[in-house]
């Protein structure tokens, strides 16, 4: 709930929050994870840890190098740009 300053009423106001409980890092948790149950080339490994490039991450000084030792990061990493800012928003005209 907030507070309305002109009215002095309090409202209603979407939300939501993220309490973590395995804070570990996007790509290197979803590594982690899928290690769990099947093992991973390295190449695939790489792929995963670096699908979202730089994005919400503090320590990208190695993706170029990942990215030059292994291409299939790079095309994961474009698919999921594709995906997330293309397809999924409805603004593209690639079906």
């Amino acid at each position: 709930n907030v507070k309305n300053e002109q009215t002095g009423q309090w409202e209603k106001v979407p939300y939501f929050a993220i309490d973590d409980q395995f804070p570990y890092g996007h790509g290197e948790k979803s590594v982690f994870l899928i290690e769990r149950k099947m093992r991973l080339k390295i190449e695939e490994a790489m792929a995963i840890r670096w699908h979202m490039g730089e994005f919400g991450d503090k320590n990208s000084n190695t993706i170029s190098q990942a990215y030059d030792k292994y291409p299939l990061a790079v095309k994961l990493h474009l698919a999921d740009l594709e995906s997330t800012y293309l397809r999924e928003k409805g603004t593209s005209a690639v079906k």
